[in-house]
């Protein structure tokens, strides 16, 4: 789950930049969160 963290503490640090990013952007990275979740409860 560490991946997933610092992902999330990368997202919060841009946050202030996702004004300037488009919507499927920051979906993608939702999504790709989502993935990272999901393979380490398969990897457990």
């Amino acid at each position: 789950m560490q991946g997933v963290s610092e992902a999330i503490a990368t997202l919060f640090a841009r946050r202030k930049n996702i004004d300037a990013m488009q919507p499927n952007q920051v979906i993608a990275m939702v999504f790709q969160l989502k993935g990272l979740s999901a393979q380490d409860h398969s990897n457990e």
